[in-house]
């Protein structure tokens, strides 16, 4: 049987030979059953341990985003509430200017009105007083006039045309 089996190793390596094919079987077993222990006892391990730490990683990295979102979340609601707020203070701030500037404008307005109505009355007195001495002087020449008028006509005797005559010559007198 040896020669045989050396025979047909020989002639050809028959994988299926009825003669190995029980002896093939178990060796295969044994072999593959050795392999798994094997990947088992220390593959097996080893790749768990990297799947295991991956997926801690990954949840960790999970957490951290989870927990950065939340915190983004917060801030964007703590800058849109300082938004509103310093609209809102700056809405004041704007009423508030504009009622000063409104005070302000009266004020001044009230402050020129003033001005205004003093000058006229100062205006108004200077113009009075320019026309009482305006009054006095005429009235000063109309009694000068009357006076040379009357001593004219004492001195002489004046008929109408003649007295005509000397007001127009006293008027032009008291014009220059």
């Amino acid at each position: 049987m040896a020669v045989d089996a050396h025979a047909a190793a020989t002639q050809g390596m028959d994988l299926f030979n009825t003669a190995f094919l029980h002896s093939q079987i178990f060796w295969t077993a044994v072999a593959f059953g050795l392999m798994m222990f094997i990947m088992a006892w220390k593959v097996l391990p080893v790749i768990t341990a990297i799947l295991d730490e991956r997926a801690e990683r990954i949840r960790n990295d999970l957490d951290t985003a989870d927990a950065k979102r939340q915190e983004a979340e917060l801030s964007l609601a703590a800058y849109e509430k300082k938004l509103a707020e310093a609209k809102g203070e700056a809405s004041d701030i704007v009423s508030e200017a504009r009622v000063e500037a409104k005070k302000l404008v009266d004020a001044r307005l009230g402050e020129l009105e003033d001005e205004l109505k003093r000058r006229r009355d100062e205006a108004t007195k200077a113009i009075e007083a320019t026309k009482a001495q305006a009054m006095k002087e005429l009235q000063g020449q109309v009694a000068e006039l009357a006076v040379q008028v009357t001593e004219k006509l004492l001195t002489e005797s004046v008929d109408a045309k003649k007295a005509e005559k000397l007001t127009n010559q006293a008027v032009k007198n008291l014009v220059n």
